[in-house]
């Protein structure tokens, strides 16, 4: 399990996969294909592939945790805060 033991899986774990859940609970398959979300749909699929390849040989790039990061604050332009003047 690597260095760090079941501390270090389980947060692996959280930190690729609990952004593509968070996508998945916000958006379905089909929304995924359309062209505002399909980047996200892409970097979700890298990402778990990721999830994948670590488990077998114990590493975590950072290119990986960023994009994570990025996946997680997804939203459209519609949904996104807007600044007020003044």
């Amino acid at each position: 399990m690597g260095q760090f033991g079941l501390c270090g899986l389980l947060s692996m774990t959280g930190i690729l996969l609990l952004p593509i859940l968070a996508l998945l609970h916000r958006r379905d398959a089909q929304q995924l294909r359309a062209p505002p979300w399909n980047g996200a749909g892409i970097m979700a699929v890298v990402l778990a592939l990721a999830f994948a390849d670590s488990l077998l040989n114990s590493t975590l790039p950072l290119v990986f945790i960023l994009s994570a990061g990025a996946l997680s604050q997804a939203r459209e332009v519609s949904e996104a805060p807007t600044v007020r003047d003044g």
